[in-house]
């Protein structure tokens, strides 16, 4: 937590437990109804004292709401550090890798977030990491996709950055123009795809063909 939050939150804390003492001598001596609402007026607002001064709560109530402003400014934006190598921040503060110039290219294009902005290892290093890589965000439906060179390899590609290996397609030639656009096949440069997950091998029938996502 930042000092000056801290700080804020120790006067905060005090004032509250003054207001309770203020408000205490005012029931003395008691009187029926004027003593029982004093009484609850003090217990809420120690309750509220109790949460100014433990370590962290503040934080937790705050939420996504608590990140700082510098954090704030590069969701869902690229970052590259000083050695060249660059990053995906996501909407909820954490980083993900981003393995290639291809990646970073798609992202720019894709989602539309400009070039990698340029930061220090120690502010990027201040983003926890995700637990995967970034990947790029094809259009809905386009599922069947093969990287230029690949001999013919195919991976079915979810829209959360998972890839399948594909056991087959759902149509005979998935490469002629009046094809389904949820059945054709889209080539892309070599090493887009290094970011996508490897999921399990997929293999068309009937019902795993219609349960493909349609385009928009």
């Amino acid at each position: 937590m930042a000092p000056w939050l801290r700080v804020g939150l120790t006067i905060a804390a005090m004032l509250v437990t003054t207001v309770g003492s203020v408000v205490a001598n005012w029931i003395r001596p008691p009187s029926g109804l004027r003593r029982r609402h004093a009484v609850l007026i003090v217990s809420v607002l120690g309750i509220i004292a109790s949460i100014l001064s433990v370590p962290g709560a503040v934080g937790a109530i705050q939420g996504k709401a608590g990140l700082t402003a510098q954090v704030r400014q590069y969701l869902n934006k690229m970052l590259r550090a000083p050695d060249g190598s660059a990053y995906y921040i996501t909407s909820d503060g954490t980083r993900q890798a981003i393995l290639n110039d291809l990646i970073v290219n798609c992202l720019k294009v894709r989602r539309g977030i400009g070039d990698p902005v340029e930061l220090s290892t120690s502010e990027i290093d201040s983003y926890p990491g995700s637990g995967r890589t970034a990947f790029c965000p094809y259009s809905r439906g386009m599922n069947f996709i093969t990287e230029s060179g690949s001999n013919g390899y195919i991976y079915l590609v979810d829209p959360n950055g998972v890839k399948h290996h594909a056991g087959g397609y759902c149509v005979e030639h998935p490469d002629y123009p009046d094809t389904p656009p949820q059945f054709a096949l889209y080539t892309v440069p070599t090493g887009e795809l290094a970011g996508d997950i490897l999921g399990a091998d997929w293999f068309p029938n009937p019902a795993a063909c219609q349960a493909l996502p349609l385009p928009n």
